[in-house]
């Protein structure tokens, strides 16, 4: 199963270089389809992009799989993902990071929680939904590389005693392209 949780070019680009090679065998993936039209009109920078993501996965002959809140999915043994946050059409400020697909994956003794790009907009929107109780959880990944994410609120509704902070180097080190620190 490969995860989706957005279509931009840091999250699905490799998937990208790997569907045609066909050298992983990927038995499904689950993603969020969102709207051509939608993103033009609400983050048509990322227009090019998504227009090659969708038609790469669309010609592959991997099922896709829509996910909606509220679905769960059996990973493996005694490993079951439940989708709690999807696209979200009345956010439209960083449009498709807010769409994210926010995920829990379940073991038999831990859980973490994946986040994906999700911004403050979304955060608050999952906060207030249905879905809240069932943001605790032992892990979690920082949403947006741990920058510009989620709000404090929404992590100490997680309650996670570990945080996963996927980042650059220019992020971890504060030096972007190179401009030197606090940049």
């Amino acid at each position: 199963t490969w995860i989706v949780t957005h279509p931009h070019l840091d999250h699905a680009g490799a998937l990208l270089e790997i569907i045609p090679t066909k050298e992983i065998k990927i038995k499904r993936i689950i993603h969020v389809k969102l709207d051509d039209e939608w993103v033009k009109l609400n983050e048509d920078i990322s227009l090019k992009f998504f227009e090659h993501y969708n038609e790469v996965i669309n010609h592959s002959e991997i099922p896709l799989i829509d996910a909606k809140v509220g679905e769960t999915f059996l990973l493996g043994k005694g490993v079951m993902m439940k989708i709690l946050g999807a696209k979200n059409d009345t956010i439209t400020k960083n449009a498709i990071n807010n769409s994210s697909m926010v995920l829990k994956i379940t073991g038999q003794s831990k859980s973490i929680l994946f986040l994906g790009d999700l911004g403050p907009e979304g955060g608050n929107a999952i906060l207030n939904g249905p879905n809240v109780l069932e943001l605790q959880a032992d892990f979690v990944q920082m949403a947006h590389h741990g920058q510009n994410g989620v709000n404090k609120k929404f992590y100490e509704t997680v309650n996670a005693q570990y945080a996963l902070w996927p980042t650059p180097v220019w992020l971890w080190d504060n030096n972007h392209d190179n401009k030197g620190v606090n940049t």
